[in-house]
């Protein structure tokens, strides 16, 4: 983490009304409500999909498109969708729309429904002040031929564009096929022929039809579109191809984060989509999950999506579906049978939130009774609550959502589901052949591909402690590293197909010997010209006698070998070190463990909380003595012993709350700043403050660093190295 003071009082106040906003809608964002809600009334009558030839802009309050300016807090609009924008005025029973909201000036959500019923305490799209967002919105037309839009708290500009209808008419296209999710792009790999991210202003082609048993004959296809690592603010567009790019976007984001959309799109004659990325170098990833019927296809039959008003099924928060947040690489079973879904219906319609993370992650949901897919849902990280529509095939009229790390609460609303589809053919059987060998700390496993009546989309590694690892049906290979030498594991594949997941292997058990674990307990201690390394012995031998230990001294390159686990080193000139231990058996050497650097020089650096003053000394001679400014007690700069180690001028601090925090700071610039405690532990001159000294930190503290008057601070930045001690006393 980033501290530093706020700016001005104003600035503090301003964050005070965020924080306590944040406190009153901390219950109601991403859900709008945390009891569960019956399954209204309301039921469209069923309907087949029918993709427009190029997405068509119904509302955008930027321009007055649509009618409206910009939504107000707590403000309700009606859109006409039916007999608007391409979209048939008769028998037009729902629609699907991407919907964006952008300039906001606060945190908020926006809940679509059908015009005319209740409006639902579920939320379709979540942000943050100043934030643009989009999602995927499948929703019921009401019967004025209109859809409701509310937006709950901040003002925001909105724009909708609709994608795509469900009519009632009779016919054989638009009829939904679901697939177990197969990844068909990813440019950091080259699945898909693509290898390297998109440049700004270029268009992919993307092959559908025949990717993850999509046929020729289909229309559409609903595809998960994930970017990550873009190197700036951009939006993806995505379209069948031959159509072009119509300038409509999907998902928007900034530089470096990994978000996902749900998309509904149309298939060119050759079965190909485009995506389109506006700027910037963006990595791609495409999940389709299931495709739509066209005029031509002789079997059609089932397969229809019908809307209701949406319903809470799962709220990890208060209980609804499961108790607490889902943890890392946990799996929940969430039953639909309650919420107004036929035993039958092949796939549900939701529309997913992840919120309250501890940790970058994704979760991924499929049909209960499976293996887990190789594909996510939402992407997401710690901060504001992230949404994102889920179109998920149904097992035993259940699904299973999956976590892979961390902790994040999740809320799952159904919006519709689809009627049963025929079957696409059996499961695959279990790989014929499968191996696994014991490595140094991992396992390498390798089975063949069995023969399937549909093509194979991906394989699912299951370790027997519940841990699995997926890959893609390409690959008939895996290294399984970070396991413990002389612990014993077992481990199976599935292969899993459009229908599902077959039969798993016979279970193999490796049981990995090698190199020693790391040693234990290290801590070196300086003396002029001298140190005094000590540590115990590793937890684990790898399987194999203990021979020794070896002592790597950097930057001097001396290397140290020792039976003993105190070793006294002389003879060092005064630099900084670290000294890096590694356990040594008759296998052969395991991985090092290294100290914090040690300054051998004379130059030490002593900050007083008690007194608010900076000391610096060489060789044991006060050199300079000045006020400081450190952690306010509730961000307060931690007493201990430290080393520098990281040195800028200038320095650009960012930082790492969100806006709506109450600890959010706008960046700022200074021109000296020394880490000294991982983290984002500076010091560092501050232009913006006036007091330092006693009772500073207590009435206008920093955001934990330690804020140094300038000109101390430009000597004390040419005067300090990296490795240099930094004493925090209380």
């Amino acid at each position: 983490m980033v501290h530093i003071l706020s700016r001005n009082r104003s600035h503090r106040v301003r964050l005070l009304v965020w924080a306590l906003v944040g406190s009153l809608l901390a219950a109601l964002l991403a859900a709008g409500g945390l009891s569960p809600r019956p399954a209204h009334a309301y039921t469209s009558t069923a309907g087949r999909y029918q993709p427009l030839p190029t997405p068509v802009r119904l509302l955008d309050t930027r321009t007055g498109t649509g009618g409206y300016g910009r939504l107000a807090p707590g403000q309700q609009i009606d859109v006409v969708v039916a007999g608007a924008a391409g979209v048939p005025p008769a028998g037009t029973v729902a629609a699907v729309l991407s919907v964006t909201a952008t300039d906001t000036s606060d945190q908020g959500f926006l809940s679509v429904w059908p015009a005319g019923e209740a409006r639902p305490t579920a939320s379709n799209l979540n942000w943050g002040p100043g934030s643009t967002v989009a999602n995927l919105v499948q929703v019921g037309i009401g019967a004025s031929g209109e859809v409701s839009f509310y937006n709950n708290n901040s003002s925001t500009q909105v724009i909708v564009d609709v994608e795509g209808y469900y009519t009632s008419a009779p016919g054989a296209s638009g009829r939904f096929r679901p697939l177990m999710p197969a990844r068909i792009l990813d440019t950091r790999s080259g699945l898909g022929g693509y290898g390297g991210p998109l440049g700004s202003g270029s268009t992919i082609r993307v092959a559908v039809a025949g990717a993850g048993d999509v046929p020729a004959s289909a229309s559409a296809a609903v595809i998960n579109l994930t970017v990550t690592n873009p190197t700036t603010t951009s939006y993806l567009a995505v379209f069948p191809y031959a159509a072009g790019n119509s300038g409509v976007s999907n998902l928007n984001f900034r530089a470096g984060e990994t978000r996902a959309v749900r998309a509904l799109v149309g298939l060119d004659s050759s079965g190909s989509i485009g995506i389109y990325n506006s700027n910037g170098n963006a990595q791609v990833l495409v999940d389709v999950a299931g495709y739509f019927t066209n005029d031509a296809d002789p079997a059609a039959a089932g397969g229809l999506f019908v809307a209701i008003q949406p319903v809470r099924v799962l709220d990890t928060r208060s209980g609804v579906g499961h108790a607490g947040a889902v943890g890392g690489a946990q799996r929940l079973d969430v039953a639909l049978g309650g919420a107004g879904t036929p035993a039958d219906a092949s796939a549900a319609v939701l529309n997913l939130t992840a919120t309250d993370a501890s940790a970058p992650s994704f979760v991924v949901t499929y049909p209960s009774g499976n293996a887990r897919v190789l594909a996510s849902d939402v992407n997401f990280a710690p901060g504001f609550p992230t949404p994102n529509l889920a179109i998920t095939p149904l097992g035993g009229g259940a699904f299973t959502l999956y976590n892979s790390q961390g902790a994040t609460n999740v809320l799952a609303d159904l919006v519709g589901y689809y009627q049963s589809a025929p079957s696409l053919g059996a499961k695959p059987p279990a790989p014929p052949t499968f191996s696994a060998t014991s490595g140094d700390r991992s396992a390498s496993l390798a089975w063949s591909a069995p023969s399937s009546p549909t093509t194979i989309v991906s394989y699912t590694i299951q370790r027997g402690d519940g841990f699995d690892l997926t890959v893609p049906a390409s690959q008939t290979a895996a290294s399984w590293p970070g396991l413990v030498n002389q612990a014993t594991y077992t481990f199976s594949v599935v292969a899993l197909n459009a229908s599902g997941s077959g039969a798993a292997t016979s279970v193999a058990s490796v049981t990995p010997l090698g190199t020693p674990d790391p040693v234990t307990g290290l801590a070196v201690t300086p003396a002029p010209g001298m140190v005094t390394v000590n540590f115990s012995p590793p937890a684990n031998n790898g399987g194999f006698p203990l021979l020794g230990y070896l002592i790597d001294i950097s930057p001097s390159g001396q290397r140290i070998a020792t039976q003993s686990t105190s070793v006294q080193i002389g003879g060092l000139p005064p630099v900084s070190y670290t000294f890096t231990v590694s356990a040594v058996n008759s296998y052969g050497t395991g991985p090092g463990l290294t100290s914090a650097p040690v300054n051998l020089g004379f130059h030490r650096i002593v900050v007083s909380l008690g007194d608010q003053t900076l000391y610096a000394y060489e060789g044991g001679v006060l050199k300079l003595q000045t006020y400081v400014a450190t952690g306010r007690p509730a961000l307060p700069t931690p007493p201990g012993d430290y080393h520098i180690f990281y040195k800028s001028s200038p320095y650009h601090m960012v930082s790492p709350w969100p806006p709506w925090s109450p600890y959010y700071y706008d960046p700022v610039d200074m021109d000296y700043a020394m880490e000294f405690i991982p983290g984002g532990y500076f010091l560092h001159d501050a232009w913006w403050r006036s007091w330092y000294g006693p009772g500073a930190n207590l009435y206008d503290g920093t955001h934990g660093c330690v804020n140094v008057p300038h000109d101390a601070m430009a000597w004390l930045y040419s005067w300090a190295q990296v490795g240099d001690e930094v004493v925090v006393q209380p």
